[in-house]
C-alpha cells in the first residue's frame, strides 16, 4: 500500500512538472496565434490604430493615452525594411516580439539620433551581406513576429491626434531587393 502512495506521488509530481514545462513552452505561442486571429489582417501589412476605447481590439489592454501601429511580420521571403518620418515631440517607441511573446528589440524616441526611422529586420539565418550605414539592422531569431509602435497622445486634442495619424501613415514596410 505504501508503494502505491509513493508511486502515485512521483507520478503526480512528474505530471505537474511536465504540465508546467508544457504550459511555459507552448502557451505564449498560443497567445500569439490568438492575437493574430483576433487582430486579423495580412502579414507584413501595417495596421494603424486610433485612440483606444472600451471596444478596441487591436492591442490587448491598451493604454488609453497611446495610439498604436502593429504589424505581424514574416521574413520567410527575406529581410524587410521598416521606415518612417517620425517628427514628433511626443514620446513614441517601437518594439519587436517573437511569436512566444519575447521582446527582442525596443527603442524610444530619445534613443534615435534623427526623426528618420530606418530599420532592417532580418532572420539570423538570412542576414544581408552589407547594410547601408543609415540603416539599423535588427536580427530576429524567428522568421515571424510582431512589430508594435506606441505613440503618446498628450491630450485628446484633435490636432494632436491628427498629427500622430499623419506620422502613422508615414510608416512603411517593404521587402529588401
Amino acid at each position: 500500500m505504501k508503494t502505491h502512495r509513493i508511486l502515485f506521488g512521483i507520478a503526480l509530481i512528474l505530471g505537474f512538472a511536465m504540465g508546467y514545462k508544457g504550459f511555459i513552452k507552448y502557451y505564449p505561442n498560443l497567445l500569439f496565434k490568438g492575437a493574430e486571429r483576433k487582430i486579423g489582417g495580412s502579414e507584413n501589412t501595417i495596421r494603424l490604430g486610433n485612440l483606444p476605447d472600451d471596444k478596441s481590439q487591436m492591442i490587448v489592454k491598451p493604454n488609453p493615452d497611446f495610439m498604436y501601429v502593429s504589424c505581424f511580420f514574416n521574413l520567410e521571403d527575406g529581410p524587410l525594411n521598416l521606415s518612417a518620418n517620425i517628427s514628433s515631440s511626443n514620446y513614441w517607441s517601437v518594439a519587436f516580439y517573437e511569436p512566444n511573446t519575447v521582446n527582442f528589440y525596443v527603442k524610444n524616441d530619445e534613443q534615435f539620433e534623427s526623426n528618420k526611422l530606418n530599420l532592417l529586420i532580418a532572420h539570423e539565418g538570412n542576414l544581408p551581406s552589407t547594410v547601408d550605414e543609415d540603416i539599423e539592422l535588427i536580427k530576429s531569431r524567428t522568421k515571424k513576429g510582431l512589430v508594435l509602435f506606441r505613440f503618446l497622445v498628450n491630450s485628446s486634442d484633435v490636432d494632436d491626434v491628427n498629427k500622430i495619424k499623419q506620422i502613422q501613415k508615414s510608416i512603411e514596410l517593404k521587402w529588401v531587393e
